[in-house]
Parts: structure tokens; sequence; C-alpha cells
């Protein structure tokens, strides 16, 4: 279940917590809504990096375009 999942199952079931009353739940359906959407927003942004023995290989998200770059060896004497 993602924040946005849980802000909708709390502000249809305000029973769960009896102690809060419903602005309290709105107030905390509206936070895990931004609190989402602020997760994809970041997932779409970033790229994402497969490491490998030798080489890495980096997939910017919404393409199918894949950077294969290869490791260079460093001796550390």
């Amino acid at each position: 279940m993602n924040a946005l999942e849980l802000a909708e199952e709390r502000a249809r079931n305000p029973w769960m917590e009896p102690e809060c009353n419903a602005e309290d739940f709105e107030k905390i359906a509206t936070m895990l809504r931004q609190q989402q959407a602020e997760i994809e927003a970041m997932r779409n942004r970033f790229t994402l990096a497969f490491w490998h023995d030798t080489f890495v290989e980096v997939k910017k998200p919404n393409s199918d375009l894949i950077y294969r770059f290869k490791l260079d060896e460093t001796n550390d004497s």
C-alpha cells in the first residue's frame, strides 16, 4: 500500500482512529497525498543505475535507452 492508497483508506474509514476527528483525518490524507506526489516526481527525475562487475548500465526513467559504461580497474598500491 502506498501513501496515496493509505490516504484514501483513512478518508473512507475515519473509525480507524477514534481519538481523531474528521478534520484531522483530512489533514492526514492531504499530507499523505502530497508525500506520494513528491515520491512519484522524484522517481521520474532520477536515473536508474545497475552495477555489474566490469560495467555500469544507466537507464533514464520513461526511456528505452540504456547506456553502458566500462569500469576502469584501479590499483591501490
